[in-house]
């Protein structure tokens, strides 16, 4: 038991001087997410936890980009005629050379979070020499597909594939491999 006034206050000071300490000590736990708290006794202790906003990075480019085609099947036509010779009295056949028929289609859709470019080329085989491919588009720009769209709704182009010169022998009448279309995808730059 503690008597006389003097020891009272020398307690009473000794005891406020503890909380002030302790009291100082937590509001620095609050702000930097991090501190300790030593030398307490029996009771309760509070630690602050803060927060704040901050914006996210924008979300990564994500590509995803449906290419389909059809009617890559050429025939390789040519003609013939039977042409009556009067004095032999005897048909000779003259051959005319019509040329590629068919039409090759290829559509590309776009269900990617960023625009792309798309390019075609067209190289033959080592034996198909002379022959060329033409585009109806060499090249075109699809869109970024819209957030919450449906797939049908994705932007779309396509092109179609026409062939010239070159020649098939009159014994090729099984299809073979004639050329292959490469269809290229690219980034579009951010300066665009």
């Amino acid at each position: 038991m503690i008597t006389g006034g003097a020891n009272l206050k020398k307690f009473v000071s000794a005891l406020l001087a503890l909380a002030l300490v302790t009291a100082v000590s937590v509001p620095a736990l609050a702000y930097d997410g991090s501190g300790s708290l030593t030398g307490l006794g029996p009771g309760q202790s509070d630690i602050s936890v803060s927060g704040k906003y901050e914006e996210g990075a924008d979300a990564a480019p994500t590509y995803s980009v449906e290419i389909t085609w059809a009617n890559m099947n050429f025939v390789y036509k040519v003609e013939g005629a039977n042409i009556w010779n009067p004095e032999t009295h005897e048909y000779s056949q003259e051959n005319r050379i019509v040329g590629w028929e068919g039409e090759g289609s290829v559509l590309v859709v776009n269900h990617s979070n960023v625009p792309v470019d798309i390019g075609f080329a067209f190289a033959p085989t080592q034996e198909m020499t002379g022959l060329t491919g033409n585009f109806t588009k060499d090249t075109f720009r699809l869109a970024e597909a819209t957030p919450g769209s449906a797939q049908s709704e994705a932007p779309y182009n396509n092109s179609e594939l026409t062939l010239s010169g070159g020649s098939l022998s009159a014994e090729q009448t099984e299809s073979v491999q004639i050329g292959t279309i490469t269809v290229s995808i690219s980034a579009v730059s951010a300066e665009e």
